[in-house]
């Protein structure tokens, strides 16, 4: 792929947040408290990416993955663990959270510092949200109020969500093996990475464009 062309990929990849965010403002009046939870968690992620890349020419920008994934813990906490069921699935991921804060602060601050660039932090926040989201998916295929899956904003937020993280995961599982064998294929796994961004964000703005539909349809509902 060419430079320019490279750049356009990355950067878009990067932005392409702009567009559910769009869409969940234009419907915002519509949307749930969970609903806004994810447009705060979209809105915080691009704040850091424009910091990022304005740093980024000043000098190490390694500490703001930090602040991120501190920040998107917190988001993706009130995102979905508080929605859980079972009291005892939600007490057991609540401490998961604190814990997984707790140890990204011990290796910002002790083990790897801010001035590194260490997997590990960012690894465990990949597979610590995938576990979450898939908790709360299984939850929602359970529950028998939902009539339509696809109708169901949340279902098309969350599988957006979750895909990213998923393409991180791998990118990191696979990117050393990747380099060693061809330095193509190690650029075949850091795009798909960053395709993951652009459809986690694709899916995230369809899942908000339903949030409108559906809130007018409970409305209708409960007027009958």
């Amino acid at each position: 792929m060419p430079a320019i062309l490279n750049k356009i990929f990355l950067y878009g990849s990067l932005f392409i947040g702009v567009v559910p965010m769009g869409i969940a403002l234009y419907n915002y009046f519509f949307l749930k408290q969970q609903h806004k939870w994810v447009l705060y968690k979209i809105v915080f992620h691009l704040l850091i990416v424009c910091v990022s890349v304005f740093v980024r020419f000043k000098g190490p920008n390694f500490f703001l993955y930090y602040i991120l994934c501190f920040g998107l813990a917190i988001t993706i906490h009130f995102i979905f663990v508080r929605y859980y069921n079972r009291s005892i699935v939600r007490t057991v991921a609540r401490l998961s959270t604190v814990l997984y804060l707790l140890f990204l602060l011990l290796d910002a601050f002790v083990l790897s510092g801010t001035n590194t660039y260490k997997n590990s932090s960012f690894t465990l926040f990949d597979f610590w949200a995938i576990t979450v989201i898939i908790i709360y998916l299984g939850q929602t295929l359970k529950n028998t109020h939902i009539r339509r899956l696809r109708d169901y904003p949340m279902f098309w937020i969350s599988i957006g969500i979750a895909i990213p993280y998923l393409a991180s995961l791998l990118h990191f599982l696979l990117s050393s093996s990747a380099l060693i064998i061809n330095i193509k294929l190690f650029f075949v796994t850091e795009n798909m990475s960053l395709m993951g961004n652009i459809a986690g964000s694709v899916l995230q703005a369809i899942g908000f464009w339903k949030c409108r539909k559906t809130a007018i349809d409970e409305t209708l509902f409960k007027k009958i």
